[in-house]
Formats: structure tokens, sequence, C-alpha cells
């Protein structure tokens, strides 16, 4: 994402990489911008390697005060309530159109797809990587 271009910042942000991109989200936030954070694939575990970098916050407060900015977590099963009746919603978006689904099944973009129990771990290296387009599935057989 090239942010140098947004000369006033971005008024809404859907973040889940978190890290560096994190930080760069932050300081691009237009006055009363709004940062969501669904995800944080830069902080999990690698299979040999944790994150060793830590984020400076300190300067965190101030950069939201001074833009009236909000930065709110969201994660998907606090909201459970809800599933019914955006998943009729989402539904009746994709049925005429307005909303497509984008996945990966890492046939265009690993090489190969991703199939059974081995798949899902060349699927979830695949998501790791930063390679993956849309949704990642494996077909189970």
């Amino acid at each position: 994402m090239c942010f140098e271009l947004l000369q006033k910042g971005v008024n809404a942000i859907w973040e889940t990489i978190g890290g560096k991109v994190f930080e760069d989200c932050v300081k691009n936030l237009a006055i009363r911008g709004r940062l969501l954070i669904v995800g944080s694939i830069s902080g999990y575990k690698t299979e040999n390697k944790e994150l060793t970098t830590k984020l400076d916050l300190s300067e965190l407060p101030g950069q939201l005060l001074f833009k009236s900015a909000t930065i709110q977590g969201f994660l998907l099963s606090h909201y459970a309530n809800c599933f019914s009746s955006y998943y009729n919603y989402l539904k009746e978006l994709l049925d005429c159109g307005k909303l497509k689904a984008l996945y990966d099944n890492g046939e265009n973009t690993a090489g190969e797809e991703f199939f059974d129990l081995g798949g899902v771990i060349k699927g979830v290296e695949h998501l790791h990587s930063g390679k993956s387009i849309g949704k990642v599935i494996v077909r189970m057989s």
C-alpha cells in the first residue's frame, strides 16, 4: 500500500498484518480516521523463530489524540449473535454479483493445489509467506 500518495490520510483501515504495517497505518490515519485490527499475522510464531521486533507504542496516545483517531480490535467470535443476519446479507450480495469471493488454493500462487493434511501445512506456510490472494483453502478427500 502506498501511503505517501494520500495527503489527507486514510479514513478507514482494516488491518490484518501487525508490526511495521500497523505502525504505518497509525501514522497515516486521517483526522477522525478509524483503524480496525482483525489480525496480526506478522506476530504469529513461525516454525524456526518468533517475532523478535517489539513495537514502540509510547507515541500512540498522542498520535490518536491529535487526529481524533480510533483503533479498535475485532474478534469475530464476540459477534456470534450477528452471524445469521449478516450471513443472509452477504449471501444476497454474492448471489446478485455485488460481492465476489477470492480464494487461493495454491494452484496459481504456490504452483500446486493444497490437498489433504499435507496441504494444510503448505496452506498455512503460504498464508504466512504473504503471497496468498484471498482466503487460502485446502481441498480434503
